[in-house]
Order: structure tokens, then sequence, then C-alpha cells
């Protein structure tokens, strides 16, 4: 990952075009699931190029030692190359594969050294196959690799004792470690695909949702201002001082002006809120800030700005309908939700307040809770709903934390499996006590990992006690092996077989889980701690074979640190670049949603009670007009059946304001019952139905036209005075 905060475009082969999407805001097609093979490809590739270095540093004095340097030497090359993109990372892992072959075939000392040497190299060949081959070619490769290293060492090598145990103990390792790392590679793909879709689904919804809100925005601006000043005027309501009509009338006038700003600005900062928030007269109170911040902090920057779009809202709210012109702010610290609260008058039915926030709250994935009283004020507490709470890596990390279950599970099946071998062709050479001490240690081990992926999956993280009890299984794993599991002669018995695959996981479910150095830092302490005290109260000579023991388990632990780090790296760059873009298509989408609806032609219907409201503000006296509150009846009728309609029903309101259109002139009241959109041919025969009725009807007559659906497709009914029977039903 670059310095910059962009995405490392210098991928093997295509994926650097995937990855990397220069200028075009709608090529969000694979961001993620790129970056992450781009991430597990690069771990392959620099596993292939680094882990063969310590099973050949080994090979003192061989014959074949010069041989074998020249063939890694050939095969750094292709790793090299296909790091930079030049070759396919299949190149890099025939390569791989041969090397790890020809040391097993020119192995000849059978000695724990050298025969560790071997199955290190299956070992980390089967992770790497298995981070850039799908899961069942990944398998099928670490065992054919595997295999064709066992059947060297036993042509090559005596029938010893322990020449037996590691042909044995070397496909578990290397098939049990494939499996794991296909398991997190299988994970983190189906993570990023299903990110991926979500980022398409909401590219592609942002549209229609433009669309959605601007109506919907209409609808309520309509309703909150004009409607009911026309309503007023109407009724006779609407009196008092001359210059208390004209501030309303042209307060209208000017909300009519502002009727196609749909107002889906992106949010980046709680500063605009407030300043927005203060436009509209409301003081907002945070009585202690790094709560709130430190909530926002830990949330993807979308998702954040969504947050803060329904925080505005929440105090938009406020200025309508609480009465009272200070509003709170604030969250509880650790806390996975904010709060808006007032003390201005309530609402009897929480309900009215919390539907302007279901649409936007159910786009973004949050949960809306409106607790409202007459007389008591009103809180609103808004709860995203995230994985991990107080992550700051985005979905892809989040996503590490359940693979711990099935991570552990593997490699507990592998530490058994490898115990009973040692056992099983160990009988003579295992000390007493040897067995139920590797079960206890079995035990205590599954048991921490049970702590250590329970309290993680509750919190997100993991507590102080926790890494007591971490320390606790370490200590006393430690204790245990050292006084009752210690052998006579070096080897897997001595530590790799009881401890170090224990330790190893442990240290990777550690670091999935919770990837912070604070927590990750002291685990890995005491693991090395406990491991060094192992080697020193060994058998005398192991202290020197050791490094060679755990060197697989040390790598595998590097590689797990630097995956996280890069998918922290990667992800927060993704979330930044897609808001970038984000940012850009709603504005291309506000823009098409704004030209869409002036072009339903609800403007036209507008300009009558426009043209209503400057006659009243030049000469309020006119209220008292009877013609005037005859206009002013039928133009509110007619905006209330406007903001009455569907949201982004476009067929459906231009059907409206075709037929209100050929009413008005003819002073004709009207009403309409629909409940979703129509298509063009059905609002073709409902227009030439309810235009005849129109035109047959008589001044002020009111008529009303509903759509209803069942079993024989659409169906028109008009109520009016001038049909027979006053009911006209026809299919559409």
């Amino acid at each position: 990952m670059r310095s910059g905060g962009a995405v490392d475009t210098r991928a093997a082969g295509p994926l650097r075009d995937a990855i990397w999407h220069r200028a075009d805001p709608h090529r969000t097609t694979s961001m993620y699931a790129a970056g992450v093979d781009s991430a597990l490809i690069r771990l392959a590739l620099g596993m292939a190029v680094a882990a063969p270095l310590v099973p050949l540093s080994i090979r003192h004095g061989a014959d074949d030692h010069i041989g074998l340097w020249c063939g890694y030497a050939i095969h750094l090359v292709v790793g090299v190359l296909a790091i930079r993109g030049y070759a396919r990372p299949g190149a890099a892992l025939l390569s791989w594969m041969g090397l790890v072959v020809a040391i097993a075939a020119t192995t000849t000392v059978p000695d724990t050294a050298h025969l560790r040497a071997v199955v290190d190299a299956c070992i980390m060949f089967g992770i790497g196959a298995a981070l850039v081959l799908p899961a069942r070619r990944a398998l099928a490769a670490a065992a054919s690799t595997t295999l064709a290293a066992t059947a060297c060492t036993a042509a090559l090598l005596p029938a010893t004792t322990t020449v037996l145990r590691y042909q044995l103990a070397t496909p578990v390792y290397s098939l049990c470690g494939a499996a794991a790392a296909a398991v997190i590679a299988a994970s983190l793909r189906r993570v990023a695909l299903l990110s991926d879709r979500a980022a398409r689904a909401g590219l592609d919804a942002d549209r229609a949702l433009a669309e959605t809100r601007l109506a919907a925005r209409r609808s309520r601006l309509l309703h909150d201002t004009v409607i009911n000043t026309l309503g007023a005027i109407a009724r006779g309501r609407l009196t008092g001082r001359e210059d208390a009509v004209v501030a309303r009338c042209r307060a209208d006038l000017e909300a009519l002006a502002t009727v196609g700003d749909v107002g889906t600005s992106v949010l980046r900062t709680l500063d605009e809120v407030i300043e927005d928030a203060a436009a509209l007269g409301v003081r907002v109170l945070i009585a202690d800030r790094t709560p709130v911040d430190a909530f926002l902090a830990g949330l993807p920057p979308s998702r954040r700005s969504e947050i803060l779009a329904l925080i505005r809202e929440a105090l938009t709210n406020v200025a309508k309908h609480a009465q009272v012109p200070v509003a709170r702010v604030w969250s509880a610290p650790d806390s996975t939700a904010v709060h808006v609260d007032d003390d201005g008058v309530g609402c009897a039915d929480p309900q009215a307040l919390r539907t302007s926030m279901d649409a936007r709250a159910a786009h973004t994935g949050v949960a809306i809770t409106v607790h409202t009283l007459a007389g008591t004020g009103t809180s609103v507490t808004i709860t995203p709903e995230i994985d991990r709470p107080g992550s700051q890596a985005g979905t892809l990390v989040a996503s590490t934390g359940p693979l711990a279950a099935s991570v552990s599970a593997i490699m507990l099946t592998q530490f058994a499996l490898i115990s009973i071998i040692m056992f099983v062709v160990d009988r003579r050479d295992t000390p007493p006590g040897a067995v139920s001490t590797a079960a206890l240690v079995w035990t205590l081990t599954a048991a921490c990992l049970v702590a250590v992926i329970g309290t993680a999956a509750r919190s997100g993280r993991l507590s102080s006690p926790v890494l007591a009890i971490i320390g606790a299984t370490v200590t006393a794993s430690a204790v245990l092996v050292g006084t009752h599991g210690m052998p006579a002669t070096c080897g897997t018995t001595s530590i790799v077989g009881w401890s170090g695959d224990a330790a190893a996981t442990l240290c990777v479910v550690v670091i999935l889980v919770d990837g912070r150095v604070r927590v990750v830092g002291p685990v890995i302490a005491m693991v090395v701690a406990a491991t060094t005290l192992l080697t020193l109260l060994g058998p005398q000579g192991c202290a020197s074979s050791a490094p060679v023991l755990l060197v697989a388990d040390v790598l595998v632990v590097a590689a797990v640190v630097w995956l996280r780090h890069r998918l922290v790296t990667m992800s927060r760059a993704i979330d930044h670049r897609q808001m970038r873009m984000r940012s850009i298509r709603m504005a291309r989408d506000q823009a098409a949603a704004t030209e869409a609806l002036r072009a339903d032609g609800v403007g036209d219907t507008l300009i009558a009670a426009a043209a209503l409201l400057h006659r009243i503000a030049a000469d309020p006296a006119a209220t008292e007009h009877a013609s005037v509150r005859a206009d002013a009846e039928r133009e509110e009728g007619y905006l209330r059946c406007i903001a009455g309609l569907p949201t982004a029903a476009p067929i459906l309101t231009r059907l409206l304001v075709d037929l209100i259109a050929i009413a008005r002139p003819h002073e004709v009241r009207l009403s309409i019952i629909a409940a979703a959109d129509v298509d063009e041919r059905t609002a073709a025969r409902a227009r030439e139905v309810v235009a005849r009725v129109i035109i047959e009807s008589a001044p002020h007559d009111a008529v009303s036209m509903g759509f209803f659906d069942d079993e024989d497709g659409p169906s028109l009914t008009v109520v009016a005075p001038g049909v027979p029977d006053g009911v006209l039903e026809q299919r559409v």
C-alpha cells in the first residue's frame, strides 16, 4: 500500500486495472475483490520468495548445497517477476513446488534439523498455494507436493523412528496449514465480493433514492407550507394582522422556489451538521464531544456520512416541531449509538416523527428509535448495524474475527493428530505422563481459544481479563510441558509437537479477532518467553535446533500480521475512494433527479398556487372574498392530490398534472387514490376516461378517481355527480 492512501496498483496480472479505476465513478465492479486478491497473492508470493531461505540455510556441508542455491536463485527471479506483475502467480507456485521436492530429494542426513526443513518447506508451500488457488486445487497441490517430498525422504533415508515420525507428520502439517489458509482466503474473498455487490447496489440505487427523496421532500414541503396556507385561506382561518398574512405568503413563495433542492450533499463532519442546524434556528449542545467523535471515527467514511445525515434530519425535526431553540447530541463512552434529544412539546405519536427518517435509515442499515410523549420532549437514538463496534478497519477486517473459530478447529485437529502420531511412533521414548500432559495442554488451549473467540464475538475486542486468561494458559502449558513432557532427545516431541502449534494458533487467533498492538504485543511476548524457557530447559544441544523447529510457526504468525495490516490499510483506502466516487455520483444523480421531477409537470401546476399567493401578498384583504377562498380550496385540493401520490411515481404524477390542467378552467375539484405508479398504457386510458368526466361535470363538482389491482389486472373507479349512478368502473 502506498503512502498516500491509494490502493497499490502493482498487483499481479490484470488485477492492477481492477483495483484502481482512475476517473470513472461508475467503475466500482471489483475494488474490494481485486484488493483482497492482490493482498493474498502478494502475501503468497512474498512467502514463496522468503520461506525457502530457512530450509536452505541449514543444509550445512551438503554436497547439493550449491545446486539448491542455484535452484533457489531461479525461483527467486520467477517470484520477483510475479510480484512485479510480469509473470503469473502460477509460475512462482510451480517453481516453488519444484524447489520443495528438490529439498526433500537431496536430504541425506536423517537428523531433526534436515527433516524439519522438509516439513517447513511443505507447510509454507501448502499455505502459499491456498492463498492463490481455489481450496480444492490448493489442497490437491499441497497433497501432491507433500507426498512427493515424503516419498523422496522414504527412499533416501533409513527407516528410523525419527524419520518415520516426520514422514507421518508432514502430510498432517501441510494439509492442515493449507486448509486453514484456504478458509481465510475463501472467507475474505466472499466478504469482498459481497462488499462489492453492496457498493454496486448502493450506487445503482442512488438515482432512484435521489428521486424518491426529492419527491418525498417536495410532498412534505408542499404540505408544511403552501397546502396549509391555502387551506387556512379557504376556511377563513388566516386572519389577523395584514403584515403577518403577507409574511406567510412570501415565506411560502420562497419555499416553492426551493422545491427542487433534494438536499443530498455528502456530509463529512459533525461541524457541518451543527452549522445547518444553526441556520434553522437550533443551537446544538454537546456536553462531552469526545464520545461522539469516537463513535463517528469508528465508522467507515460512507457510513459516517449517512449517520451525519440522519443526525441532521433529527435536528431539522427539532426545528420544525419541538418549538425549542436548543437540542442535545450525545453518545456514551464506547457506545454504538448516538442520541439527539430536546425538551420541546413532544408528540403523542412517535411514528409520525420516525416515518421521515425510515427511508434513509433502511437504505443505510441503521436502526432508529424515537421516544416522545406530548409535553415531555423527544429523544432519537441512531444505531448503525456494524459488525465490530469501534473498529476502524472496515468490513474486510471485521470479517477476520469469525474466521478464528474455523482456524482454531483446524489447528486443534492438527495438534491432536501430531500428538497421536508421536505417541504411536515413540511409545518407548515417550516420558511418563506425557500423554496426559499433552491432553491437558490441548484442553487448556481449546478453552482459551473459546474464551477469546466468544469475547471477540460479543464486544469486537479483547479485554484485560481475556489477556489474563491467555497469560495463565501460556504459563500453565509451559509449566506442564517443562515438568512432565520433556523427552531426553531433540525433535518435535520436545517443543513443536506439544506447544509450538498451540502457541502459533493462539497468536494467529488473537491477531484475527483483535489486531491492536497493545493486545497482540503482550500475547506474542508471553509466547516467546515461554518458548525460550522451554528451549533452555530442554535436552542438551536442542537450543541450536529450536529456531529450525519453530520457524514455520514464526513465519505463519508474521504472515497473518502482515495480512491484517494490509487489509486495514486497503480497506481504509477503498472506503475513502468510494466516498469520493459516491460524492460525484450523488451530484450527478441529484441533477438527474431534479430534471426528472421538473419534467413531471408539477412545476406548471404550482404556478397557479404561486399566482394566488402573490395576489394575497399584494392585497391581504382579498382573503375575505368568497371567490379567493374558493380558488384557494380548489388549489389546496390539487396540491393535496400531488403530495399524496406515491413517491417516485412519474407516470402517475404526469397523469394527475394533465387532469388538473383540464379541471382548473372547469373549476372542478379532484382527488385520487393510488398505491403505486401505473404504466403508460394504463395512464393513457385513464386520462381519456377521467378527462371526459371532468369536461361533463359542473363547476365546483368533485371528481374522485382510484386505481385498483385484482386478479384480472388494473381497474379505474371514478366517482362524480355527472356519471350514471355516480360511479364509473372500467378496466384500464
